[in-house]
This record gives structure tokens, C-alpha cells and sequence, in this order.
């Protein structure tokens, strides 16, 4: 399912390269977010988060979540009984 969800999306969309995570390590060893003991950030952010579908390698990002939400929104309200 997760991939026809994320087919769907890179199908109708406008990225370049809809695998690249937004936030990205600079180096091995570090992760999105992480600073080197100095304070410096190892890691980048791409310049429209908004077109990113996964925020780093393993989470998607909020139009990752949206597209999931579309794909499961007549399921979950059949589950939860609301129209």
C-alpha cells in the first residue's frame, strides 16, 4: 500500500527527485538535526520542504503524511463510523 501511496504522489507532482530526503547528513555518522560537538549543524535542508514527500530517511514529511491520509481516508472512516 505504501508504495502505490507514494506512486500516487510522485506521479502528481512536480519533483526532480522525489526519493531525496529534505533533511540530509553532511557525513557518515551524523543524522538530520544532529550537531558536531562544536554546535556546527551536520546535516541539510532542502530549500522547499513543502515538495519533499519523505523529511529524512525514514519519515515522511507532511505531504508524505497527506498522501497516506488520502489513501486511507474512506478506510478510517469506515472504521471510526463517520462519513
Amino acid at each position: 500500500m505504501m508504495n502505490s501511496i507514494f506512486l500516487h504522489w510522485v506521479d502528481n507532482s512536480t519533483l526532480m527527485n522525489p526519493l531525496e530526503p529534505c533533511c540530509a547528513p553532511l557525513t557518515a555518522g551524523f543524522e538530520c538535526g544532529k550537531v558536531d560537538d562544536k554546535g556546527n549543524k551536520k546535516y541539510t535542508l532542502c530549500e522547499n520542504p513543502e515538495l519533499s514527500f519523505f523529511w529524512d530517511t525514514v519519515h515522511p514529511a507532511q505531504n508524505g503524511w497527506f498522501s497516506i491520509f488520502e489513501k486511507l481516508e474512506t478506510s478510517l472512516s469506515q472504521i471510526i463510523g463517520t462519513n
